[in-house]
């Protein structure tokens, strides 16, 4: 046997590098097997990579020592190994890195240059990730571990370096503390924070069960935070209840007032995170403490208007004159800075006091949340704290716009009526009615909203809880007049609506926008939503372009589904460049039963004179279930039916009849008659109250009569629903003494 190659691991005995080409016969090295050829067989590839004495921007790097010269990659967060080394290292770990950017993921692989000049394989790749820097709040992306409360929860160290001060409570405040974690239930979450000193205070615990997210995880370059801090107008944490991606101001569970020592904030802060459930995991994506100088008063009366696709007019009180004051802005989800320094994602607007008011921000990007941030100079150097943001939206201007604020609320019932006056409205050939509904939804929380987009007025409601078992496959149908569709795919804004669809137990009911350019004969489908879309309000566009310059209908149409939940919401239908046609809607009226004559309550308005299918132009009749009844039908008496339309009061009217007496001598045979043909029968009796008759037909024999007498005669119609009478006339017999 012939070994080409043999080195020893300096360290690690036994790493050999060996090739078996040749055995000799009778060899005591006769092994009978041989080992391939590796392209890396000149030197072993690194092993046990570590990290450690990681700060903000540092990091010491060590693995086994197999070489004299080494290649290392490092690459950030999921970024692919490209095999193309960042770094030579000529001598032994460990490397110290520095220049770190905080709060970010690294991962690293090395391989070594060999004696020869080839390379020995990339090692097992290594991960590790710099502490948080509060200059670089975001964007984080740490993994939060499951179930991380029973092992003492996951810590994030916070590098704090720059402050207006050197004493919490004195010449410093800590205002705020912005936090944005992902998770899909955030009611799993605990958070504390701990100072230099060791204070520790409990930020999060005790949210409510099935709620997404702390913040909102939408934004860039950072995700939309919530601010955690004490000033006036933070809301409890409760006040979140129900609200997937909540932000804005609360308080946080615990005060924090016990920071405001005298201690010195600068230092390390720690972060601890625990999650105390199975099954669902999150990340951490953003963090950062708000220091002020105490006594620097934030700016005031902040306020946005006239909010266009490109710009909007910002407001505030006045300053001191000579006072610079810092405008900046940018799309949700940027961080703003401090003093004259721009935050991540913003742009700065740096003004003297007076300025002109109001200040248009122009060049704005259409349909894009905005935040406004404003803080002030005070004194050479010291700038107080942002105010609270403003938030605006860029939308485009509607040229038809509804809400249900100015409409009546309906019935619950899903299929009493509820009357539409504009644009869109209820139809009647479908199952259930869109209804106006204020406050929370009929189900809420399990499904529907807390309330309307904006916190109060109307919305309209598809109730899928109709009964226990929903309304699967029930549909409601929301129906345009004519419209004029002005589409063009250059413009940004074609039709827009708010949309809330969600529950928390079963099925989800989809919705449905159509859209029709033939009066309404057929529906082609433009988009369909359905599955849970979180418990907020969400603004959904649509593109029309396709119908651009043509005269359309568009409906929505909701289809229920199994279940008692699954009810969906929509509010502030808006066209944007479109108008009502101005050209006639034709409407229609269902006619069920074929008689020529439709139904009132039964209307379809189009825009085409063609006369749909099983629809006419009259409207006037007053059972559409009955063939025989329309207007100017033969009325059938005493039938408790109004076939000719004209009310009941012709049902009963029987005219009265007319008879003829008799005269004759004591003893003789009487006959009375009847005129006429009777519009029933010909009913005879003894007084004008009787209830049994004496007899029917056109004629009444009385025998032996002694002495005169008068008798009553009425026509009456007898049916299955009770049948009616004509007044009853008196006709006499006149009786003589018999002659001697």
């Amino acid at each position: 046997m012939i070994i080409r190659h043999l080195r020893f691991a300096r360290p690690w005995p036994f790493l050999l590098c060996l090739l078996f080409s040749q055995t000799a016969p009778g060899s005591p090295f006769d092994l009978h097997f041989s080992l391939p050829l590796s392209k890396y067989a000149a030197c072993p590839r690194p092993e046990l990579l570590q990290a450690s004495q990681i700060t903000d921007s540092t990091a010491l790097l060590t693995w086994t020592d197999v070489g004299d010269q080494y290649e290392l990659e490092l690459v950030t967060g999921s970024q692919a190994f490209s095999g193309i080394p960042t770094q030579t290292i000529n001598g032994n770990p460990p490397l110290q890195l520095n220049g770190l950017e905080p709060g970010q993921n690294y991962r690293f692989q090395v391989r070594v240059v060999c004696p020869d000049g080839t390379r020995s394989e990339w090692s097992v790749p290594k991960s590790f990730a710099t502490d948080i820097n509060n200059a670089r709040p975001c964007p984080l992306l740490f993994d939060l571990r499951d179930t991380s409360c029973n092992s003492g929860g996951q810590f994030f160290k916070v590098h704090v370096d720059d402050v207006p001060g050197v004493s919490l409570g004195n010449d410093v405040v800590l205002r705020g503390i912005r936090l944005m974690v992902e998770h899909p239930w955030r009611s799993d979450l605990r958070i504390w924070l701990q100072s230099p000193d060791g204070t520790r205070i409990q930020l999060i615990g005790g949210l409510n069960a099935g709620d997404k997210n702390i913040g909102d995880p939408a934004g860039d370059p950072c995700a939309q935070f919530v601010e955690l801090t004490e000033l006036p107008g933070a809301l409890p944490l409760s006040e979140a209840a129900e609200q997937d991606n909540f932000t804005g101001n609360y308080l946080p569970l615990e005060s924090l007032a016990p920071f405001s020592n005298g201690q010195n904030p600068k230092g390390i802060w720690q972060l601890e995170i625990c999650d105390s459930k199975t099954n669902d995991k999150g990340k951490l994506r953003l963090f950062g403490l708000v220091f002020a100088p105490a006594g620097c008063p934030e700016v005031e009366g902040l306020s946005i208007n006239n909010v266009a696709e490109t710009s909007a007019a910002l407001s505030w009180i006045s300053g001191i004159s000579g006072d610079s004051i810092v405008i900046e802005y940018g799309p949700a989800g940027f961080y703003p800075g401090t003093g004259s320094e721009v935050g991540a994602g913003g742009t700065v607007i740096l003004l003297q006091e007076p300025a002109t008011q109001p200040l248009l921000l122009e060049g704005l990007a259409t349909l894009v949340n905005y935040d406004v941030y404003l803080r002030r100079l005070c004194a050479p150097g010291v700038w107080g704290p942002n105010a609270p943001a403003v938030h605006f939206f860029t939308n485009c201007t509607p040229t038809l716009l509804e809400d249900s604020d100015t409409l009546n609320t309906c019935p619950p019932g899903c299929a009493d009526a509820c009357p539409l006056p504009g644009l869109w409205q209820n139809v009647p050939d479908d199952d259930y009615e869109w209804k106006v509904w204020p406050g929370t939804g009929l189900t809420y929380p399990v499904a529907g909203p807390p309330s309307a987009p904006g916190g109060s007025g109307n919305y309209l409601s598809f109730r899928n809880s109709c009964s226990p078992t929903g309304a699967n496959g029930k549909k409601a149908i929301l129906r345009t007049l004519c419209v004029q569709v002005n589409a063009p795919a250059s413009a940004s804004c074609h039709f827009s609506f708010d949309l809330y669809m969600n529950t928390k137990t079963g099925l989800m009911s989809s919705l449905t926008l159509q859209a029709s350019v033939d009066g309404g004969q057929n529906w082609q489908t433009v988009k369909t939503w359905s599955g849970n879309r979180g418990k907020a309000w969400r603004r959904e566009y649509v593109d029309l372009n396709a119908y651009d310059g043509q005269i359309a209908l568009f409906q929505l149409v909701a289809t229920g589904v199994f279940g008692a939940y699954g009810d969906i919401a929509i509010d502030n239908l808006a066209f944007y460049g479109s108008t009502e046609a101005g050209t006639p809607d034709y409407t229609y009226y269902r006619d069920s039963d074929g008689d020529g004559f439709g139904d009132p309550n039964q209307r379809v308005t189009l825009c085409s004179p063609d006369i749909p299918p099983g629809y006419v132009l009259i409207d006037s009749d007053c059972n559409d279930a009955d063939s025989t009844i329309y207007p100017g039908a033969p009325e059938i008496l005493c039938n408790q039916k109004d076939e000719n339309c004209n009310g009941m009061s012709d049902d009963s009217t029987i005219d009265a009849p007319t008879g003829q007496g008799d005269e004759l001598c004591a003893g003789e045979t009487a006959t009375l008659l009847a005129n006429g043909t009777p519009a029933g029968q010909f009913y005879w009796f003894a007084g004008p109250q009787s209830a049994v008759p004496l007899a029917s037909g056109t004629q009444l024999i009385l025998n032996g009569l002694t002495g005169s007498g008068t008798y009553y005669l009425a026509d009456s119609i007898s049916s299955a629903n009770g049948g009616c009478s004509s007044p009853r006339i008196p006709v006499q017999v006149i009786v003589h003494p018999a002659p001697n």
